[in-house]
């Protein structure tokens, strides 16, 4: 993504080249994949869009890098539904973001659902505060 398709949007579009404008945003496995390009390719991208984010993945390996590794600049926009939807892993991201000092988002629906209709109402949430 940050070495072939930014580029090739890049000759087409006029963008904001700058990495603190780009961002990833996905749902599920998609949430999680967001927080491993911002963090694994900062030169490029500082927003994550992660909604309902499997971060249970790899024994909360993601959470670990956040809360362990060297800081980065990112801000991130977190969700869930509840309960379920992988809102008790959130909520651990949420605290890892919080007590390293992030900048960031983290909301809940109460009764919201593992489903595209749920990630769909919240998503203005998620460009409202990423953009």
């Amino acid at each position: 993504i940050a070495d072939e398709i930014s580029p090739a949007v890049e000759a087409l579009v006029q963008v904001a080249p700058m990495p603190d404008n780009r961002g990833l945003a996905g749902a599920s496995l998609g949430g999680l994949m967001s927080f491993y390009g911002v963090w694994t390719r900062n030169d490029a991208f500082r927003l994550v869009g992660a909604q309902s984010a499997s971060l249970f993945w790899n024994d909360g390996d993601m959470i670990d890098r956040v809360e362990l590794g060297p800081m980065i600049p990112a801000r991130v926009y977190l969700d869930s539904g509840s309960p379920g939807d992988n809102w008790d892993f959130g909520r651990l991201m949420a605290d890892a973001l919080r007590s390293r000092g992030y900048e960031y988002q983290h909301l809940v629906e109460e009764g919201g659902q593992h489903e595209w209709p749920f990630w769909a109402g919240r998503f203005d949430e998620l460009l409202d505060f990423l953009f």
